[in-house]
């Protein structure tokens, strides 16, 4: 706990904390310090020599953003000598500054502007030989016009210390200095992410965005608080809307889950929104092709079929998948519909996809399967960080961020990856396990951690149950068969375990390359016991960190949008589930069984059990495993409706096409990786004959003769409030007023909860598990020698409904790949860029070739999005019905003939 102590500012008497900058305790108390190169979010730098003040005591002034504060210090912020001192160094900026401010895109934004007009500087008093720094390649996003540019190093400072890219430094010393990229490369050419951070914390024009440049003043533009809407993260963003158009996004500064910071695609990817291609119409289908149609024609065509579907097969004929990208009320109406009207529990969603097995574990070993803790507390307190099973600084680019400044602050980082992903740079300890071979590496932990005695005895008598059983059962765990299965050293696992258990807090995050196994439910399991032997969960910055892929895919768990959960969690086999909605909804007979999962949904309209479905913007084609399979499946379902924002590949199998607005279009909320709930707001207006979703919803169940009557989204939140016990103190006015509220939440004056599993588990005392190890269905033989996994990358996004359409993005990727390692490039004769066919027993993809020696030997990498799934197969984990999208077997077969796809 820092010391509090006592600070005098311009006579202002303040009570604060050691370690505190001058300039940290003056913005804190609303006393404002003119600076150029200082950023609270970076670490202290100095170079402007702007933010000056005297210190009593002090021979000469001090640069306030460097000087810690001490106990009697007096400040004095805006002396006459401190005036003209500020003054001689903005005249100094300004004369090697181009005066062209009434042209420049900054302008009402530059703090060099804002200085200079406060200071009363009306002419150059400076003459003499100017910089000649000129302007750099910056494309697709970036203009780079260092003409303009000051020197204060910020954008240099965030690419290191923040995004870790190291992507620009400076070249050169005195009157010569300059910021170059690596070689002084175009951007599109060096370790750039393309995130524009650099553009967030630049205070003048020398930084801008390409997409922005003269179509706008600042002062022009309409500036509309949202969230993003790409992965779980949940970034507040702030949209520049001119003319209807979004012509740029940043980040916000004050949100407290970004803290202003984006990623490429939340920075740069929102050219979907004005694409051509959008859906405008509804669409229904007629000899085989589509017409467009007017939404009584097409509700009424749907009304009718759904309406035939449950009265002659039963309400279990009909299926619907909901959608992780939509707000959570109308994910809620969504279920509402189908539970309600249609009297189903055949609803699902994508994460059935991911994190289902994390559901389904935690909820048996703690009751409850959300993130335990807030991105802020991993940042701050967590002293040790497991990463595992997680590309994060791709897939969550931002959360990436947190887990750098960790670093920075000291926190051990462990990383457990079969790839030598970009976080392993930085790891205090790497291990790079077989794939598949995760129970074992976590049982060794656990052995070691049960054999040196590293539990936490007092934790596990007061909160743990099970743990005499397991103990016997991990004593006898060989730890020789670690090295055999996994090809881990038993030596880095003990390093491993003493940190974690040994330090203060411990976290452990993952996401997918740990879930999407024939064994994801029971490797979770193994996670758990880790944390409930060492007691590293239920405390701040220590806990279980299940991370999130899309932006709303925790929220469409917590409305309900899964078919053996009611919203809120309520299983539907408890018979009080069905009274406590049947009062809600004042509707009797609401379905009291589990329904079907998505991947059992497919399987059950090959069988003819299924046979009318109901897709809520998702895109199976791409999602779902063995595709070419799937396909099949579409084209027996006798009735098809796709709701979604363009016509997707799985619009082609539908008998009706509804067009929807997108989130920027629209208003309602996102719940983020870490529970949070967020306000979305309406930046532009659709003026197509698009709805949102939740009117669309409510047009089809009036149809059926219900009489809902949600005049605004924010009435369904008040029905929330009322129908889910941890969403009942978030409501609409407390949202609307910017709040940003974690759940549980049980009342309007409950701040919400940051960290969960204090004191005690939902389930009462947390649960350990047996596990063990169990291979992989489907591993690499003589006929298919490699082992084929998948994952998401930086610059896409699931199926690229949305990236697709940002034309910078696609000026990156290029084209679809894949990556193997280089020795076994050599060995196949395969170059870098080759087209190369990839072959399982489901089908063929057709794709160039990327080299690394990141990836082991054997084994290939395909991003999702380009169509791997027409090579995984359909294996499931047992518990939680997830398909096994991280390991199945391939060959390769150099080939000239175009990218593509074919059945194999």
């Amino acid at each position: 706990m820092q010391q509090k102590i006592k600070i005098e500012i311009d006579g202002k008497q303040i009570i604060t904390q050691q370690e505190k900058t001058i300039l940290e305790v003056a913005q804190e108390n609303g006393i404002e310090i003119p600076h150029l190169c200082s950023d609270n979010r970076l670490l202290p730098y100095g170079a402007c020599r702007l933010c000056i003040v005297e210190v009593e005591g002090e021979k000469k002034p001090v640069a306030s953003c460097c000087y810690p504060v001490y106990d009697g210090m007096k400040v004095f912020t805006n002396t006459k000598k401190i005036q003209e001192l500020r003054k001689i160094t903005l005249e100094l900026l300004i004369s090697d500054h181009p005066l062209d401010c009434i042209i420049c895109e900054k302008s009402g934004e530059c703090l060099l502007e804002k200085y200079a007009y406060e200071y009363g500087i009306k002419e150059v008093k400076f003459t003499g030989e100017k910089s000649k720094r000129t302007q750099k390649d910056g494309t697709p996003f970036i203009i780079r016009d260092y003409n303009k540019c000051i020197l204060c190093g910020m954008c240099v400072r965030v690419c290191s210390e923040i995004v870790s890219s190291d992507a620009i430094d400076y070249k050169n010393r005195g009157f010569n200095v300059e910021i170059i990229s690596g070689f002084d490369e175009p951007l599109k050419d060096t370790e750039c992410i393309f995130c524009g951070n650099c553009i967030e914390v630049c205070p003048v024009g020398a930084l801008r965005e390409i997409s922005a440049e003269r179509k706008g003043r600042s002062w022009e533009y309409k500036k509309v608080e949202s969230v993003c809407p790409y992965c779980g993260v949940g970034c507040g963003v702030v949209v520049y809307v001119k003319d209807n158009q979004i012509v740029k996004i940043k980040g916000q500064k004050d949100s407290p889950v970004n803290k202003g910071f984006l990623c490429i695609k939340g920075k740069f990817g929102f050219d979907y929104v004005h694409s051509e291609s959008r859906l405008k119409t509804p669409l229904i289908k007629q000899n085989g092709k589509f017409i467009e149609t007017s939404w009584q024609e097409a509700v009424e065509v749907i009304y009718q079929k759904l309406k035939f579907y449950k009265e002659t097969y039963g309400a279990d004929s009909i299926a619907a998948i909901a959608s992780a990208k939509c707000t959570n009320e109308e994910n809620y109406l969504f279920q509402k519909f189908f539970r309600v009207v249609i009297k189903t529990n055949n609803i699902d969603h994508c994460a059935r996809l991911c994190h289902a097995p994390s559901v389904v574990a935690l909820n048996e070993t703690l009751g409850s399967a959300a993130m335990s803790n807030s991105l802020e507390e991993i940042e701050k307190y967590s002293d040790c960080i497991i990463v595992v099973g997680t590309n994060v600084s791709e897939t969550q680019p931002v959360t990436f961020y947190r887990i750098k400044k960790a670093k920075n602050r000291g926190a051990k980082l462990i990383v457990i990856d079969p790839r030598r992903i970009d976080l392993a740079k930085i790891a205090d300890v790497y291990i790079q396990p077989r794939y598949g071979s995760d129970i074992v590496v976590f049982n060794a932990l656990a052995k070691i951690i049960v054999d040196e005695k590293l539990y936490n005895e007092e934790f596990i008598s007061l909160q743990v149950e099970g743990f005499d059983e397991f103990k016997q059962y991990i004593e006898k765990f060989d730890l020789s068969e670690v090295e055999k299965i996994a090809n881990v050293k038993i030596e880095d696992l003990r390093k491993v375990a003493q940190l974690y258990a040994k330090s203060t807090t411990s976290i452990i995050l993952w996401s997918m390359g740990i879930t999407q196994h024939t064994t994801g439910t029971e490797t979770v399991f193994a996670i758990s016991n880790l944390a409930l032997l060492t007691g590293q969960v239920g405390k701040k910055g220590s806990g279980l960190a299940p991370l999130r892929g899309q932006n709303n895919v925790q929220g469409a768990c917590d409305m309900g949008c899964l078919p053996s959960f009611y919203p809120g969690y309520n299983k539907v086999i408890d018979k009080t589930t069905i009274e406590k909605f049947e009062t809600f909804w004042n509707e009797k007979g609401l379905p009291d069984k589990p329904g079907l999962t998505m991947t059992e949904m497919f399987e059950n309209i090959n069988t003819g059990k299924i046979k009318a479905m109901y897709i809520l913007g998702e895109m199976p084609l791409i999602a779902e495993p063995d595709t070419s399979n799937l396909r099949k499946s579409l084209e027996k379902l006798d009735f098809l409706v796709v709701q979604d924002i363009f016509f997707t590949e799985v619009c082609e199998y539908a008998d009706v096409v509804l067009p929807a607005l997108c989130s920027y279009e629209k208003e309602g909320t996102f719940t983020n990786t870490e529970r949070r709930v967020q306000a979305i707001q309406k930046c532009v207006e659709n003026k197509t004959l698009a709805k949102t979703d939740w009117e669309i919803i409510q047009l089809i169940a009036n149809r059926f003769g219900y009489n809902w009557n949600y005049k605004t989204v924010w009435d369904i939140l008040e029905e929330i409030n009322s129908t889910v016990e941890i969403y009942k103190g978030i409501t609409p006015k407390r949202l609307l007023s910017k709040e940003k509220i974690q759940w549980p939440c049980p009342s309007e004056d409950h701040p919400g909860t940051e960290t969960l599993h204090i004191g005690k588990f939902k389930r009462g005392k947390g649960l350990l598990k047996i596990v063990t190890y169990k291979p992989p269905a489907e591993l690499p033989d003589e006929e298919y020698p490699f082992l084929l996994t998948t994952g998401r990358i930086l610059q896409e996004y699931h199926s690229r409904t949305m990236t697709s359409k940002v034309k910078g993005l696609k000026e990156i990727v290029k084209e679809p790949y894949f990556i193997m390692n280089k020795t076994d490039a050599e060995k196949l004769k395969i170059n870098e860029s080759d087209t190369v066919k990839i072959v399982s027993r489901r089908g063929t993809v057709v794709l160039k070739a990327k080299l690394s020696n990141n990836i082991q030997q054997g084994t290939i990498f395909i991003p999702f999005h380009f169509y791997a799934n027409i090579l995984t197969h359909s294996e499931l984990d047992k518990y939680s019905k997830t398909p096994e999208f991280k390991v199945c077997a391939c060959r390769l077969i150099p080939a000239n003939s175009d990218a593509g796809t074919e059945s194999g």
